[in-house]
């Protein structure tokens, strides 16, 4: 029965391997000259949109600032610095199981102080 848990734990390993591969190279690159991007008019910003705008953005950079700073650092690589989790493990020399409970941590506490439905 040993034997048989290792080879599921293997297989798991090697899929959650494949997943974390396919994410990582998953890329959108868009071409400009396609049809689909042409015509339309743009949409006009009104000014009470950017004050909107500013608003969320302020109460968010609030938010953020109330985390722990080992949160703050995950949700900065994963967000901004477009870093898969593995990729943020290798970075921070940290377990990939912990940069997934900080990156869950600090949604989860960024949804109560925003005020966001879960």
């Amino acid at each position: 029965m040993a034997r048989r848990r290792g080879r599921l734990d293997f297989h798991n390993v090697a899929r959650n391997l494949q997943i974390d591969a396919f994410r990582g190279e998953r890329r959108y690159n868009f071409d400009e000259s396609d049809k689909e991007f042409e015509g339309g008019e743009e949409e006009q910003t009104t000014p009470e949109d950017l004050v909107t705008t500013a608003q969320m953005e302020a109460r968010v950079r609030e938010a953020v600032a109330q985390l722990p700073p080992e949160q703050i650092r995950v949700i900065e690589l994963f967000f901004f610095g477009d870093k898969t989790q593995s990729e943020i493990e290798k970075q921070l020399q940290i377990p990939l199981g912990t940069v997934k409970s900080r990156l869950r941590l600090a949604l989860g506490r960024l949804r109560k102080l925003l005020d966001y439905p879960p």
